[in-house]
């Protein structure tokens, strides 16, 4: 979250050379989002969460309209809210259990050291 709201309110993001569209970047950031926390939020307990991610997108839009370099985009506010609400439906999908697939395959079958 905090590398979305940075991004969301530095004067320009480093893209190493590829060319990306910011509607793209926004609707992947907030679904990536979505998806991470319903990965932690099971059931009905991820609705809120959605809820408080598509106001996060609409709070960092007006702020970088505010901001003077930055430019308050409409249509960034609907991507963002598109990416969670995909992120919100591939909850209910086998990738909801991808972190706890990669908790039990790498962290705690791996003893460590002794």
């Amino acid at each position: 979250m905090v590398a979305v709201i940075v991004g969301s309110l530095v004067p320009s993001i480093p893209t190493a050379g590829i060319p990306l569209s910011d509607k793209i970047m926004h609707f992947t950031a907030y679904g990536v989002l979505m998806l991470w926390f319903s990965q932690l939020y099971l059931g009905w307990s991820r609705i809120p969460v959605a809820l408080l991610l598509v106001a996060l997108g609409l709070v960092m839009e007006v702020c970088q309209g505010l901001t003077g370099y930055r430019q308050y985009d409409p249509v960034d506010m609907l991507a963002n809210s598109i990416g969670v609400g995909l992120g919100l439906a591939l909850g209910l999908t086998p990738l909801a259990t991808a972190l706890s697939w990669v908790e039990r395959r790498f962290l705690l079958n791996n003893p460590g050291p002794r």
